[in-house]
């Protein structure tokens, strides 16, 4: 099972929190919080850049010493989301209509506009999860 990052959250409902409409850019986090990790994480479904889906079941807790003594520095403590792959897998004009549902949710105005009208035209998955809002 490969993952292609970006993924993207797409079990959320509600983009006008933008904490919910969350990407990952890796299979880590750097947080061992159970609040976050079950509100932003777990049992969440994501969609990688290659149309696949998947779910995050778990995470794991980094295994060396060190990195639990050095824990407040940044990026070094890394919790490892532990993946399933479901059967699901989209399709580009399946993405974007997703994507475009999202982005309806927010408030009109030309950044909106703006982001809208770039999914429409990107031809991939990828370069649609790597768009700079504009």
């Amino acid at each position: 099972m490969m993952i292609k990052f970006p993924i993207i959250n797409i079990a959320v409902e509600n983009w006008n929190d933008l904490e919910d409409a969350n990407c990952l850019f890796a299979e880590f986090t750097y947080t061992d919080n159970n609040k976050l990790f079950n509100k932003f994480f777990h049992n969440q479904e994501f969609v990688d850049c290659t149309g696949k889906t998947f779910k995050i079941i778990g995470k794991e807790l980094p295994k060396s010493s060190w990195r639990h003594v050095f824990k407040f520095l940044p990026n070094v403590f890394k919790v490892k989301l532990i993946f399933e792959k479901r059967d699901k897998v989209f399709e580009l004009n399946e993405f974007k209509r997703l994507i475009a549902t999202g982005i309806a949710q927010y408030e009109e105005n030309e950044l909106t506009f703006n982001w809208l009208k770039r999914v429409k035209e990107n031809n991939s998955i990828e370069s649609i999860l790597n768009l700079e809002v504009k």
